[in-house]
Parts: C-alpha cells; structure tokens; sequence
C-alpha cells in the first residue's frame, strides 16, 4: 500500500484509511472471521497472513509519519506500529462486531478524536 501525499498529516491518515475501509468492504465478513479463527490454530497460516497484513499497514502508516516529518509537521509520538493496530482494531470492530458504517463520517472521527491526539495533535 503506497500511501498518496496529501500535504498534510490528517489527510494521509484520511487516505490510508481510506483504502483500508476500501479494502475491507470489499471483502466477505464471514469469510474474513472465519479466517481470523483458523489463524489462532494454525501457526504457518497466521505467521503469512500476519507478515502481509501488518507489513502492509505499519509501512503505510510509517510513509505518512516520515512524510509528516519531512514537512515539519512533527508527531510527538510517530508508533507507526501503534496507529496501524488501532486503525485495524477500529476498523474491524465496526465490521465484525458493532456493524456501523466504515463511511467517511468515521473515518474523520477516527483521525479527528483518536490518531492525530495520539500523535500530539489536536484536530
């Protein structure tokens, strides 16, 4: 996933988001937990499932961060790691357990209230 440069922060995280939720709609809800339960019993599934899924994220989330530094805009807590598990974990709740909407209202609360304070930024 290479990340489009918006010119600011917030809209990089708008647009990882943005193809994430792309990503996810796209996909079978039973057919994605369904896959998430044979991982916790099978350690080769769930180490390459892990190693494309995470990857994927935590190195768009790191292009957004750098890029956000290069800019000046300097997040007080760049955990690339950390906003990709948060994102996922949101982004799978509203799909397998609440069953909100992914829409763009969400997304912008998301980024609003959750990922750029964690950063250091108030919205």
């Amino acid at each position: 996933m290479d990340p489009a440069d918006t010119g600011s922060l917030r809209g990089d995280l708008l647009g990882v988001l943005s193809t994430m939720r792309a990503t996810l709609a796209g996909q079978d809800a039973a057919l994605l937990l369904g896959l998430m339960i044979a991982m916790r019993d099978d350690a080769e599934l769930a180490g390459t499932v892990r190693g494309h899924m995470i990857q994927d994220k935590r190195g768009a989330f790191g292009t957004v961060l750098a890029r956000a530094a290069d800019r000046g805009e300097r997040p007080a807590n760049p955990d690339a790691a950390l906003i990709a598990e948060i994102s996922s974990a949101m982004l799978f709740s509203r799909l397998l357990v609440t069953g909100e909407s992914l829409d763009d209202a969400f997304a912008q609360h998301l980024v609003d209230a959750v990922l750029l304070p964690l950063l250091g930024y108030q919205a």
